[in-house]
């Protein structure tokens, strides 16, 4: 009976088990699968980056993504967005971004969300995307970087760039591929792979992708005819004359100029009597080519001393004419209308300008006009695809032109009954009122004034080479005395002609003026540098307040070297 009783709860025991295992198997499957639909509320995604180098100095990276079905649910929600991001230590050098899908426009905007590593996008398509059973769905989005490429030495140049795009989950995997203008002199080898005969392709493939990816990589490669070329600066000032004339100065300032032996510009449909000028004067005709048509495309051959100066300073001065851009809207309304940039063209200036830290335009009315709007206008980071205007009304009577003269003319007329009657009474002649203008004197002052800051920059490496004890005492002392006696006489040379410029007008006293003015700034903000450097050097100050002040003198003697130039320049064009 016991063993009875022993073999039944044997037997119970064992078909509880069999019942237990299914269950437990059934279970675990079922869990499994919930996990693989959770995970498949959000669609597959995969992402070709492809990294490009565009002459001028600039990264494009292209990013395609596609989105597909798990293929295990049929019940995924629809997607109205997507968030792509990018390492936030990029985000200075980031100039432009857009996203398309199929050549349509998507709307991309920049997410305030306070994170620290990141920079954050997101995507918003114009309908809910579905990508169930066999669907899918790409779409592109494009950066473009500045100032990631650097020359190391005169033909090795480094380019730093993010190796994959940040998302905020996995993605299945991600192919890039690095394209260079020539062959790669060295790369991360445990990084990216070369799959070519000629070492201008590379290629990395990681799968999954992991969210949050922040791994960057470089390259470098030997060429001497990859350009940099950076325009920090474009100063429009355009000049309208009574007597239907439109004359125009654009001032280009470029901080980066490599390899460039030519410089095309783009100016406005039908200009005409262009010049241009450099800091060493004006540029011979037959050093330019002009090519009319829809817009003006001038060919610069620039001189051998500009290339690969990291300062230079260009003017281009040409005439439009009058009524291609104004239009008269009444007798006395006219509007003026100007496109500053060329988004048809594509470009602002060749090499490949894909952006202008500032474009300021100004614009000079007839005696007598009114104007109905800013004369002035100023834009920051223009890129070659935005379309900008400068459009402006204004009021002008034109009998205005012919009256000024006829009132000038009387005046004259009674000024000169009224001189001949006292030279009657006394005998004496008058003095005149100003002097003629003396273009011999303006070209000296010029020559002269590029001498002394020569002489002064000369003064100052040889501060720093006596500081840094490359000289002896003796030979520095020599050496700026002989340089201090020449600048003092130039000084005098100077004064002298400066006083007979501001004879010449008001306008030649003003420009004397703000030279003056310049000078002192430049002075004293040399002053106020090596102050800093000396608080310093003395624990005086911190490095980051070192910093912020050297930026902020820095910035200010910069701006008054631009007013020189601007000066100098102007005087040359009036040598012509």
């Amino acid at each position: 009976m016991r063993k009875e009783k022993i073999l039944a709860i044997c037997l119970l025991i064992t078909l509880q088990t069999l019942i237990i295992i299914p269950s437990s198997s059934v279970l675990t499957k079922a869990e499994n699968y919930s996990a693989r639909i959770a995970q498949c509320i959000s669609p597959k995604i995969s992402v070709e980056r492809k990294i490009g180098f565009i002459s001028g100095g600039y990264i494009m990276i292209t990013d395609t993504f596609l989105l597909s079905s798990c293929n295990l649910s049929n019940s995924m929600s629809p997607i109205t967005n997507y968030i792509v991001g990018l390492l936030k230590n990029y985000s200075g050098n980031l100039i432009y971004y857009s996203a398309s899908s199929d050549g349509e426009k998507l709307v991309i905007t920049p997410l305030e969300i306070g994170d620290k590593n990141f920079l954050w996008l997101n995507i918003s398509f114009p309908k809910p995307i579905e990508v169930t059973g066999n669907a899918t769905y790409n779409f592109t989005v494009s950066y473009v970087f500045s100032n990631l490429i650097i020359r190391k030495s005169d033909n090795l140049f480094h380019a730093e760039f993010p190796l994959y795009p940040s998302l905020t989950s996995d993605a299945d995997y991600c192919n890039v591929t690095v394209t260079l203008p020539v062959a790669a002199s060295s790369y991360p080898r445990e990084i990216l792979s070369n799959k070519t005969e000629s070492f201008t392709e590379l290629y990395n493939f990681t799968s999954p992708l992991a969210s949050y990816a922040n791994i960057s990589s470089w390259v470098e490669f030997s060429t001497s005819v990859f350009e940099l070329f950076e325009l920090k600066e474009i100063r429009k000032e355009i000049v309208i004359d009574p007597w239907g004339k439109i004359a125009v100065t654009d001032f280009y300032q470029i901080t980066s100029m490599v390899n460039i032996y030519r410089i095309t510009f783009i100016l406005p449909k039908g200009a005409g009597d262009i010049s241009i000028y450099d800091a060493y004067g004006k540029y011979e005709r037959s050093q330019m080519s002009i090519s009319q048509g829809n817009y003006t495309e001038v060919d610069l051959t620039v001189r051998d001393l500009l290339r690969g100066s990291s300062n230079v300073r260009l003017a281009v001065s040409y005439t439009l004419p009058f009524w291609e851009y104004i239009v008269k809207k009444s007798w006395q309304d006219y509007i003026l209308n100007i496109n500053i940039t060329k988004p048809n063209v594509g470009v602002i200036s060749k090499p490949e300008t894909w952006i202008v830290r500032k474009i300021s335009v100004s614009a000079s009315l007839p005696e007598g006009a009114a104007p109905q709007g800013e004369v002035k206008k100023e834009w920051l980071n223009v890129t070659k695809l935005q379309n900008l205007d400068f459009s402006l009304k204004y009021q002008y009577n034109i009998l205005w032109a012919a009256f000024k003269p006829t009132l000038w003319a009387g005046l004259a007329m009674g000024l000169a009954i009224i001189i001949f009657s006292l030279i009657k009474l006394s005998g004496k002649t008058g003095a005149p009122v100003s002097a003629a203008v003396s273009l011999e004197k303006i070209r000296k002052f010029i020559e002269l004034f590029e001498e002394r800051d020569r002489i002064v920059s000369e003064i100052e490496n040889l501060d720093q080479q006596s500081r840094r004890r490359k000289i002896s005492r003796r030979h520095y002392r020599l050496q700026r005395k002989t340089l201090e006696e020449r600048l003092s006489i130039i000084q005098k040379d100077l004064s002298g002609l400066k006083r007979e410029i501001e004879s010449f007008g008001a306008r030649y006293a003003d420009m004397m003026k703000r030279l003056e003015t310049a000078s002192i700034d430049i002075e004293a903000m040399n002053r106020n540098i090596a102050d800093v450097e000396f608080r310093y050097q003395r624990g005086e100050i911190s490095a980051e307040a070192r910093r912020k002040l050297l930026d902020e003198y820095g910035q200010k003697r910069e701006n008054a070297e631009n007013i020189i130039d601007e000066i100098l320049l102007r005087l040359k064009e009036e040598l012509r």
